[in-house]
C-alpha cells in the first residue's frame, strides 16, 4: 500500500466514526507494506489522469493502481467502477 492510500484508508475509518489512534492500530496490524509516495510514484500515478475525468479516479485510486503497476503486484479492490477501466498492464481482482 502507498503511504498516499495508507492515509486515506485512515481518513475512511475516522470519518465513519474511528478513533485516529484505533485506525491506526487496526491498519497498522494488518502487517502491509507502505511505500513511500516518492517522484516516480507521482509520475507513474500522472500517466493515469486521464482517468480522473473519464472513469472519476481520485488522486488515491490513482495511487493505488499507479503502485501495484511500478511494483508489478495485483490490486485488491472493492471499487465496482474499476471493472470498466481499460486494460492498464494491472492486475485487479474485485472482493466483491
Amino acid at each position: 500500500m502507498s503511504a498516499l492510500n495508507y492515509s486515506e484508508v485512515i481518513t475512511k475509518l475516522v470519518r465513519v466514526g474511528e478513533r485516529h489512534k484505533a485506525a491506526l492500530e487496526v491498519v497498522d496490524d494488518l502487517n502491509l507494506p507502505i511505500i513511500a509516495w516518492d517522484l516516480d510514484l507521482a509520475r507513474e500515478a500522472s500517466d493515469l489522469c486521464e482517468l480522473a475525468w473519464t472513469h472519476g479516479l481520485s488522486i488515491g485510486d490513482r495511487a493505488c493502481l499507479a503502485t501495484a503497476r511500478h511494483l508489478k503486484r495485483t490490486v485488491l479492490t472493492a471499487e465496482r467502477g474499476w471493472r470498466k477501466l481499460p486494460d492498464l498492464g494491472i492486475d485487479i481482482n474485485f472482493i466483491r
